[in-house]
């Protein structure tokens, strides 16, 4: 597989977290050019610093929640790499960010609106309006990706209001691909298959089974390429992406529908 076909120009949110900075590695060793952003410029600066490929990354510091923050991230990526070829919305308020500590968690019945709204206003409004910026762009010119990370199946049924944030995520996603049906832009998920190792997590909550975030490296390389093309409304599990393997066993392994199709169709009406 050839990922570094076109060498795309990406946005990927979220950056300087544990998941952007694997991927973000990832795609510029690819031969992408990316723009990246989060809200912490020091951690951005820091990564591009790292990656050292001038030409080829751009850091640019936005809240996505805020009425011009999209709109700065996307002017951004314009001004710097041209079209908009694929957009990761990676950015993400978590449970663990909120309360290190598992055991922490308040009830859903303890927590205000206002922190309530947080979870979503990051994990699902900044996606949105990011994504509708950059959305015309891609169906005009016939090619194009958005990739929304979520989180597994379990996490949205157990972990309020991240994981309800996340299904929500999802059903966006799943309603996006059907209205992108026939325009050369997929849509899908992409998630890591559990609690992404941190260091500062991990020895607060010593018996969780952490995943490291490299596992999100090989699909999304995937999914840059044009092997993907046509292939949307899927989510596909970074810890069952064998990148060792043909994308093709690789793919059938780790993907599976969006939302919960699994449980049949009746699910869903």
């Amino acid at each position: 597989m050839d990922a570094t076909k076109a060498g795309r120009s990406i946005i990927l949110t979220g950056a300087a977290g544990v998941l952007g900075r694997s991927m973000a590695k990832a795609l510029v060793r690819a031969g992408h050019r990316v723009v990246l952003t989060d809200i912490d410029l020091p951690r951005l600066e820091e990564l591009v610093a790292e990656i050292d490929a001038p030409s080829r990354t751009v850091a640019v510091s936005a809240d996505l929640t805020s009425g011009n923050g999209p709109g700065k991230v996307a002017d951004a990526a314009h001004a710097a790499f041209g079209d908009v070829d694929m957009l990761v919305n990676n950015a993400a308020f978590t449970a663990f960010a909120a309360w290190p500590k598992a055991d922490a968690r308040p009830p859903s019945w303890k927590l205000s609106t206002k922190e309530v709204a947080r979870f979503f206003d990051i994990n699902v409004l900044g996606a949105h309006a990011l994504t509708s910026l950059v959305i015309p762009g891609m169906i005009e010119r016939g090619w194009g990706r958005v990739v929304n990370v979520t989180c597994s199946f379990d996490t949205m049924q157990r972990i309020f209001p991240y994981g309800s944030t996340k299904a929500a995520l999802e059903a966006y996603t799943a309603a996006l691909q059907i209205e992108l049906k026939g325009t050369g832009v997929t849509a899908n998920t992409l998630n890591p298959g559990g609690p992404v190792a941190f260091p500062e997590h991990m020895a607060l909550n010593p018996t969780y089974k952490w995943v490291e975030a490299e596992v999100m490296n090989a699909p999304v390389l995937w999914l840059a390429s044009e092997e993907s093309n046509g292939i949307a409304g899927q989510r596909y599990i970074g810890v069952k992406w064998d990148a060792q393997a043909p994308w093709t066993k690789a793919l059938n392994e780790a993907a599976g529908p969006m939302t919960w199709k699994g449980f049949g169709e009746q699910a869903l009406r």
